[in-house]
């Protein structure tokens, strides 16, 4: 089982990445026109608060009590994983 402290890395590794593909979005976004361009900047704002809540999660997570922090884990996962699936529809659908 992965340490608290390398999972805390790990997920903020991905944090870090999505950050990144936001802001590749927004680039794209930028040079959308009309309704494209709000539907867009929808989806981007739809992304963006998904990220945000999961690293309020992790912060959560950091400052739990140990038997806590096992528990917490699972919802930090499912956070991620919802994440995940979130940016792979934006992906398909901004190529």
């Amino acid at each position: 089982m992965e340490t608290r402290e390398a999972y805390r890395q790990k997920i903020e590794s991905q944090l870090k990445e999505w950050g990144e593909a936001i802001d590749e979005l927004k680039k794209k976004a930028e040079k959308a026109a009309g309704a494209l361009k709000a539907e867009h900047e929808d989806d981007i704002r739809k992304l963006t608060a998904k990220k945000d809540e999961l690293h309020g999660q992790l912060k959560e997570f950091m400052a739990a009590s140990d038997e806590a922090w096992k528990i917490m884990r699972k919802a930090l996962e499912k956070a991620a994983e919802d994440l995940k699936k979130a940016f792979g529809k934006a992906r398909k659908k901004y190529k």
